[in-house]
């Protein structure tokens, strides 16, 4: 590797040997997954054609929200978000996991067409 090339690619890293694990900050960190309940009011499932949709909700009364979640994710992923939301306003969430994600089960997994997700 020429010295030009070094330089560039090493521009912006720390210098080595200076992480915070070799500085005594690298402790582990508890990293358990908290459960649903901890975010949500209430967690159903419903049945729709045979297939079980999981679906979380939170709040009674006021607008609601319908939050999607990513390719690869679940709805815990607005969790942080539905709690914050709901000490801001008066609102209600309903936060599912879509086809082929989280807690949500369907008869065909690789059925993805238009009309199936509808």
């Amino acid at each position: 590797m020429s010295s030009t090339l070094r330089e560039v690619l090493s521009k912006g890293l720390p210098p080595p040997g200076s992480s915070a694990l070799h500085r005594g900050h690298g402790r582990s960190r508890d990293v358990t997954p908290l459960p649903w309940k901890e975010f949500f009011d209430e967690n159903r499932v419903l049945d729709i054609d045979g297939d079980k949709f999981n679906v979380y909700l939170k709040g009674n009364t006021g607008p609601v929200f319908y939050f999607l979640h990513g390719g690869g994710y679940s709805g815990l992923t607005w969790s942080c978000l539905a709690t914050e939301l709901c000490s801001r306003i008066e609102c209600r969430l309903l936060v599912p996991d879509l086809r082929g994600h989280g807690h949500t089960q369907t008869q065909d997994e690789s059925d993805l067409s238009t009309e199936r997700q509808v």
